[in-house]
């Protein structure tokens, strides 16, 4: 997996986690009040959605920048102590969206993902 497709699983969270919008780079480099804002706007989310999600995303860049500024790994290295991290994030997000917030975080990610490719 390649350093473009690792910010895009994060911000899978966002989009998954990270909506959708959010798994790119850019994304990626947001802070978690960025990307919960965005979400907010995409999703139509409650105030205790953000917050929760706040929580969620802060732990997610805790747990994340260590690995992310270990000098001593590879990218390699750094994606696969990043994956379970990026899982944990997309499973508690999910738990905080609607099924329908989910579904319409997904379908933007496919829309993003397919603009990209093409």
């Amino acid at each position: 997996m390649n350093t473009k497709s690792l910010l895009q699983l994060c911000g899978a969270a966002m989009v998954a986690l990270l909506p959708l919008s959010t798994v790119s780079a850019q994304s990626a480099k947001a802070s978690p009040d960025d990307k919960v804002a965005k979400m907010k706007a995409d999703l139509s989310l409650s105030d205790d959605q953000v917050a929760k999600l706040k929580e969620i995303y802060a732990e997610q860049k805790a747990a994340a920048d260590p690995i992310m500024q270990d000098k001593s790994l590879t990218k390699e290295q750094r994606q696969e102590k990043l994956k379970p991290i990026k899982e944990a994030t997309k499973t508690k997000v999910n738990a905080v969206l609607t099924p329908e917030q989910q579904a319409k975080m997904k379908a933007a990610k496919k829309e993003k993902k397919d603009k990209k490719d093409s």
